[in-house]
């Protein structure tokens, strides 16, 4: 393993009795590395966590982390909730700090920190069931930062969160990469994952389709363009279902704004419309990783 890795996945494959897994997954993460794991439901990224976080172990292959790493060291919330019901909110936090090894004094402390980050200071002596979804997810979240892990695995972390509590998870988790902790997180609130993350692992059908850097996935993953066109005047049906049978998807009519496959030349647009509207402008825009994504998931349905 590099100097520089913190730990490796070295074809790894595990496989279910019923449905697939994963198959010959390879990759590295370094210290400081802001992971975002996507993929269709099912797709594998859920049984790639339990492998990393060693809830279940590979049939094949093997993950190695620095000689230094040890497992109080990580700090994992579940895509379920793992939460002890009959303890108050405080204690439920306060317990992942006592695991990890911290003195009573100390984890106390941790953990007024970990729920104030997650506004839940208010809470900390309720049970944990007599609060909202939301409410327990972010106790469930508290509970895997409290200790201030090495290592940080969120599988589906902003299930039940609104935007505000989800953007400022994200924007801890990217405080803590700064500080060379690791971190990896399955979403599927994609613009989160844009926004935040440094990398990014992509798995299709228990195969890694891509990892690496999240500005190279965007700038060479692009196999459409997303045009805004305005215009004056009204589309006749002949001109709809003539710009339906060039286009990927139609996403609105005014302004009109439409996705195309890169070999769809912007041209061909233009014919199609110049002859019934006026058309005042057309913008490109690159595609966002939700595009990216809905569009490989487009291109697999229609194989």
């Amino acid at each position: 393993m590099p100097s520089n890795t913190f730990f490796s996945v070295n074809d790894v494959s595990y496989h279910y009795k019923n449905r697939r897994g994963i198959e010959h997954i390879n990759f590295q993460i370094n210290p400081g590395d802001f992971v975002g794991l996507i993929g269709a439901n099912g797709a594998g990224k859920s049984t790639l966590i339990n492998l990393i976080t060693g809830l279940i172990e590979p049939h094949h292959g093997s993950i190695n982390f620095t000689d230094d790493f040890t497992f109080n060291q990580l700090g994992f919330s579940s895509q379920t909730l793992s939460i002890d019901w009959y303890l108050s909110v405080f204690d439920n936090v306060l317990m992942g700090a006592l695991l990890a090894g911290y003195k009573m004094n100390i984890a106390k402390h941790l953990t007024e920190e970990a729920l104030k980050l997650t506004e839940l200071s208010k809470y900390k002596n309720q049970a944990v069931d007599e609060l909202s979804g939301g409410q327990q997810q972010r106790v469930q979240i508290a509970r895997a930062i409290v200790h201030k892990p090495k290592f940080l695995v969120l599988d589906e972390p902003t299930t039940g969160l609104d935007v505000s509590a989800s953007t400022t998870l994200l924007n801890y988790l990217k405080e803590l990469s700064k500080d060379n902790k690791s971190i990896v997180i399955s979403s599927h609130d994609l613009d989160l994952l844009e926004s935040f993350c440094t990398k990014i692992i992509f798995i299709v059908s228990g195969k890694i389709k891509f990892f690496g850097d999240m500005s190279h996935f965007l700038s060479n993953s692009q196999n459409l363009k997303i045009l805004t066109i305005n215009f004056n005047g009204k589309l006749t049906d002949d001109s709809i279902q003539s710009l339906k049978e060039r286009c990927v998807d139609i996403v609105n009519w005014k302004p009109l704004e439409i996705k195309l496959s890169k070999q769809t030349s912007i041209n061909s647009i233009w014919d199609c419309l110049a002859s019934v509207v006026q058309i005042n402008s057309i913008q490109e825009k690159k595609p966002s990783l939700r595009d990216i994504f809905l569009e490989t998931q487009r291109e697999r349905a229609g194989k």
